[in-house]
């Protein structure tokens, strides 16, 4: 079994690695994939404020409650097609 720190290298194939891994399932709005590579090549961290006004999530919900109300009505793509 292998102990102790990475080499720079093992640690820059990790990085690219954990980056290529969004978008998925589907290609992400620009924005989103903006984001997901800078969090894993950076370390980077937002508020959910600056997430939602930088257009990286689409809403903040308080509670269940305000979660469903924020999703009635939207329509996502799935693998399997469009679902309400």
């Amino acid at each position: 079994m292998l102990e102790g720190k990475m080499d720079s290298t093992m640690a820059e194939k990790a990085e690219n690695d954990a980056a290529a891994q969004y978008p998925r399932p589907r290609p992400a709005p620009q924005p989103q994939r903006d984001w997901a590579e800078r969090s894993v090549r950076e370390s980077a961290s937002i508020t959910a404020d600056v997430a939602r006004d930088s257009n990286v999530i689409n809403f903040i919900a308080e509670n269940v409650a305000d979660l469903l109300d924020s999703l009635d009505g939207r329509t996502t793509t799935l693998p399997r097609g469009k679902s309400r």
